[in-house]
C-alpha cells in the first residue's frame, strides 16, 4: 500500500522498503519491477484466488494502472495469464494417468469442474480426457519407434 512520507516529493512502499522519487522515469521503472515480481509470484501461486481489485491495492496501484501495466508486460490480461498458467499445469498433471481429472481441476485452482472443462477446451481444443488420450497415443508411438 502506497503512503505519503513527510516530504511531498517522496512516497514509501513499505512491503518493498523503497523510497520513490516522483520522477516519471523512476516511477515507471519501479512499477515495471513490481509487475515483474508479481508475475514471478503468479507463476508459483496461480491456483490461489485473489480479486483483481485486491491485487492492485496490495501492490499500491489503482486498478486501471495495474491492468494497463500488467497487460503491457505480460502481453495479455491477468485473467488470461492465470488461465494460461493453470492449463499448462493441468497438461503436466494429465500426463500422470493415475491422477483424476477432478483432482487436477481443483489443484489448478478451478472451483468447479465445468469451469475447468470450459477453459481447457477453449485452450486445447479438446477436453482433458481427450488430451490425456492423445498424450498416451503420442508416447506409445514414440516408444514403438
Amino acid at each position: 500500500m502506497l503512503r505519503e512520507s513527510s516530504s511531498p516529493v517522496n512516497a514509501i512502499l513499505p512491503e518493498y522498503g523503497v523510497c520513490i522519487l516522483e520522477s516519471h522515469h523512476f516511477r515507471f521503472k519501479f512499477v515495471r519491477t513490481v509487475i515483474q515480481d508479481y508475475l514471478s509470484q503468479l507463476e508459483k501461486e496461480f491456483f490461489l484466488e485473489e480479486r483483481l481489485e485486491n491485487t492492485a491495492a496490495r501492490l499500491g496501484m489503482s486498478l486501471r494502472r495495474f491492468t494497463t501495466h500488467f497487460r503491457t508486460q505480460a502481453g495479455r490480461s491477468r485473467h488470461q495469464k492465470i488461465t494460461e498458467l493453470r492449463i499448462a499445469h493441468a497438461c503436466r498433471l494429465l500426463s500422470e494417468p493415475k491422477r483424476s481429472v477432478i483432482g487436477i481441476a481443483f489443484e489448478c485452482g478451478y472451483g468447479d469442474l465445468s469451469s475447468f472443462y470450459r477453459a481447457f477446451r477453449k485452450s486445447k481444443k479438446r477436453c482433458p480426457s481427450g488430451y490425456r488420450k492423445q498424450l498416451a497415443l503420442t508416447s506409445e508411438n514414440a516408444s514403438t519407434q
